[in-house]
């Protein structure tokens, strides 16, 4: 009996958890202040950059990235420091080029689905180009808790106008 009392508060605990990080993520969202941070970036499937993940990481077709790269959202300011894994990187200086850009003018929709998962569009108005062309829609999806998948799609006329990342939203650092 005593076992039984235990695994159910342990239960109850575990769920009181989950929802508290659950409506942080929502908080989060709805005040269009949060920074996704990548931890991979995602290859496509080209040839070039199956090339390029391959001679980086072995076991998959992905390149892991520290906390330096990330989206930044807050106060109608959006700062994006995201890498471009799909161009050339110098093994002495890391990737050539980056989506580095800032932007005070952008739309942004958000859209929860009724599993509690969040889709996020960011529309740059004010951005021209970027060393790897210009920005035409970012795209976040993130679960309850808060691990999320970013792709940025540019507005060139090729099959990789795409670029994908892993990582996760937390709350802005003070």
């Amino acid at each position: 009996m005593k076992k039984q009392i235990l695994v159910f508060s342990l239960f109850l605990l575990a769920q009181n958890l989950f929802c508290q990080i659950n409506n942080k993520i929502d908080e989060l969202i709805n005040k269009d202040s949060f920074t996704f941070y990548a931890e991979k970036a995602i290859a496509s499937g080209k040839k070039q950059d199956i090339k390029l993940t391959n001679s980086l990481n072995s076991v998959s077709r992905s390149v892991s990235l520290n906390q330096e790269f990330y989206l930044f959202i807050q106060d109608k300011d959006l700062s994006v420091d995201l890498p471009d894994y799909q161009n050339q990187i110098d093994q002495s200086k890391g990737f050539i080029y980056n989506f580095n850009f800032n932007s005070k003018d952008f739309k942004i929709s958000k859209k929860k689905s009724k599993r509690g998962d969040w889709i996020i569009k960011i529309n740059p108005l004010d951005i021209a180009t970027t060393q790897s062309g210009i920005i035409k829609e970012i795209i976040i999806n993130t679960n309850k808790i808060g691990k999320a998948t970013t792709t940025i799609y540019l507005n060139k006329n090729s099959p990789d106008n795409t670029r994908v990342f892993e990582g996760y939203i937390t709350n802005n650092k003070s």
